[in-house]
Formats: structure tokens, sequence, C-alpha cells
């Protein structure tokens, strides 16, 4: 996925950068519920590409980053949602389902907790990566 975007600060390896709105901003289906356009991010800018605020850059999140957000956010919860209903079944099996939803939920819950806090120790390594200093127009 690369956006393009205007920085406005630069703290050694890492600039923030307000997300521009891009012409094929206007076809997107999910443009009212966005919230990309205009809001600011953090990127790593490792080859020192950004010499100065206001300099209008290209930013790319990789496929593995995206690929691992998606297992956390997704994967991890899904998995342990099925673990806890498995056990559920496997413990209260005269109970009916309620015993193995409520812990199947709350496996769920446990998958979401345990992805935010295991993110929260690896943000530098997930945020997007300046590509290349584009030209003003």
């Amino acid at each position: 996925m690369k956006e393009q975007g205007t920085t406005t600060r630069i703290d050694g390896s890492v600039v923030t950068l307000r997300i521009d709105l891009e012409a094929n901003c206007a076809g997107c289906m999910n443009k009212e519920g966005c919230g990309l356009a205009g809001s600011l991010i953090k990127a790593q800018d490792p080859g020192g590409l950004v010499s100065a605020p206001g300099q209008r850059v290209e930013v790319e999140i990789s496929s593995g980053a995206q690929a691992a957000g998606a297992f956390w956010l997704l994967g991890l919860p899904l998995v342990l949602f099925g673990a806890g209903y498995a056990a559920g079944a496997a413990l209260f099996p005269a109970s009916g389902e309620g015993p193995a939803a409520l812990l199947g939920i709350g496996g769920f819950a446990l998958g979401i907790l345990a992805a935010f806090l295991l993110k929260r120790g690896t943000r530098a390594a997930s945020l997007p990566v300046v590509t290349r200093v584009l030209r003003l127009p």
C-alpha cells in the first residue's frame, strides 16, 4: 500500500507527515469512512531521503507488515476463539453450547488483548517506510 503526504516534522529517522487527498480518493467506495486523508502518521526514513519539513514524499507499508498486522488483529483472536469454544465443549459436555460460547468469546477477547500488547512493542518495525521524495507540482 502506497500513500503520499507532506512532511511536517523530522525526528532522526522518523518523520511525521500529513497524508494528502489523492485524485484516486474520489473513486474510492470508502472515502466517507476512511479518515486517512489529512491525518498525521509517522514513517521511517532509514535512507535519510527527507531533508526538511514541507517535502512531499511517498510512503509504503510492506506486504510483510500488512500480513503480520492482519494475523495479529484477525488470526490470533479467531484461533483463540476456536480453542476456547473447543475447550468449553470438552470441559462442559452436558451444559449445551452456553459455556463453550462464553469460553470462545473469552478466547477472542484474550486474542485482541494479546495482539494489542504484542504490537505495542513492535511499533517501529511496523511503520511505513519513505520510498521517495516527490517533486512539487
